[in-house]
C-alpha cells in the first residue's frame, strides 16, 4: 500500500505489480503509514495531524486528531497494544491502541521530529528531528535515557536492526548513513566513525571512532530521504540516495550496488517485500516503483545500469 500527496491509497498486486484498488483515505496528504506485527491494523498518518485506523479490507474505523503538524512516521510496540507517532510540531507521542487515547508525550527535540521507531522486543522507543539528533526514550517513564550526536543536518530517518536488535540506521540531509550500536551507548553521548566528504556519487570515506560507522554517500540534491534494512540478510541496507538513486550498503563493508537514477525525484519511502527478493520505492516524482535483481544472462543494457556502478544492477551484488 502506498499513501498519496492528494491523500489517496493506492492497493499494489504484489505479484503482477499493478494497483488494484485506489481510495481516498484522508483529507490531506498521506504522511506516514505502519502495519501492526501480526498484520491486523494499519494506521496511517496526514498532513494535518490526523492518524486513522484500518483493517485489512481498508475499512476505516478510528480517527485522532493526534498532531498539531503532519505526523510524519508511525510505529507499533512490539505487543501491538500501543503505538508511536511523531510530527512537525516536535512532539512525539505514545498512543494506547485499544482506547485510541495518548498516554505520554516525548518531549525533549527543539525541532520537527522526523522519524520514531519501536525497538523490536525491548521497551525502548528512538526518534529523530530536525535538530540533528537521536533520542532514545523510556516508555514507560516517558524520559530520555541516550542521545546520538554526529549529524551535521537534519536526520530524515531512523531504524532499528530486526534481527538483533542492537543497531540503529540513520539517514540525514547532510548526505552520510551512520550505523548505531546502542550496548556503547552507556546512557550517554556516543561517539561515532565519521566519514570525510567523498568529493563525487561514487566515493567512499569512512573513518574510526567508538560508537558507529558512517558511510559516505557524497554531496546530492536533497540529502538521505530513506533506509531501511533487509529483513533476512543482518548487515545489508537500502538507501534512498540524495541524487534520487538507490544505494545498497553493508556494514563493514560500504556500498556493494547501486540503481542510477532510479527515480526523478527525492526517494521519500523503501519497503522490502518479507522475503527480501524484491524492494519497493516510493518517490516525490508520483511513482511506486518494484525492483529486483538481474536475471542470469541480462544484458543490464537499461538506462538504471551505468557501466560505472558499483557491483550488479537490480539489487546490485546481494
Amino acid at each position: 500500500i502506498s499513501g498519496s500527496q492528494s491523500g489517496e491509497f493506492t492497493l499494489w498486486n504484489g505479484l503482477a505489480f499493478n494497483f488494484e484498488t485506489i481510495l481516498q483515505a484522508h483529507e490531506s496528504p498521506v504522511r506516514s503509514l505502519c502495519w501492526s506485527h501480526n498484520d491486523t491494523w494499519m494506521i496511517s498518518g496526514d498532513s494535518h495531524g490526523f492518524i486513522k485506523y484500518w483493517e485489512t479490507n481498508m475499512n476505516n474505523v478510528k480517527s485522532i486528531p493526534a498532531h498539531l503538524a503532519p505526523v510524519r512516521d508511525l510505529s507499533f510496540s512490539p505487543s501491538d497494544l500501543k503505538f508511536s507517532s511523531c510530527s512537525d510540531d516536535e512532539s512525539a507521542k505514545i498512543f494506547d491502541f485499544t482506547l485510541c487515547q495518548p498516554e505520554s508525550l516525548l518531549s525533549g527535540h527543539r525541532s520537527s521530529i522526523k522519524s520514531i521507531e519501536w525497538h523490536p522486543r525491548l521497551a525502548l522507543i528512538a526518534t529523530a528531528g530536525k535538530d540533528h539528533f537521536i533520542k532514545l526514550w523510556d516508555p514507560n517513564t516517558s524520559k530520555c535515557v541516550g542521545n546520538l550526536t554526529g549529524h551535521k543536518n537534519s536526520v530524515s530517518k531512523i531504524r532499528w536492526n530486526k534481527i538483533n536488535g542492537n543497531w540503529i540506521v540513520s539517514g540525514s540531509r547532510d548526505d552520510t548513513v551512520r550505523i548505531w550500536d546502542v550496548r556503547k551507548i552507556g546512557g550517554k553521548e556516543m561517539e561515532v566513525y565519521n566519514c570525510a566528504s567523498s568529493g563525487g556519487s561514487q566515493g567512499l570515506g569512512s573513518g574510526l571512532g567508538q560508537g558507529g560507522l558512517g558511510l559516505g554517500l557524497g554531496a546530492g540534491r536533497g540529502g538521505i530521504g530513506a533506509v531501511e534494512w533487509h529483513p533476512i540478510i543482518e548487515g545489508l541496507i537500502a538507501v534512498g540516495r540524495g541524487d534520487w538513486g538507490l544505494g545498497y550498503w553493508v556494514v563493514g563493508e560500504g556500498e556493494v550496488g547501486r540503481v542510477w537514477g532510479a527515480h526523478e525525484g527525492e526517494i521519500g519511502g523503501i519497503a522490502w517485500h518479507p522475503l527480501g527478493h524484491v524492494i519497493c520505492s516510493g518517490s516525490k516524482d508520483q511513482t511506486t516503483k518494484f525492483w529486483c535483481r538481474n536475471r542470469p544472462g541480462d544484458r543490464m543494457s537499461d538506462k538504471y545500469n551505468n557501466p560505472g556502478a558499483v557491483g550488479i544492477g537490480g539489487l546490485g551484488g546481494i
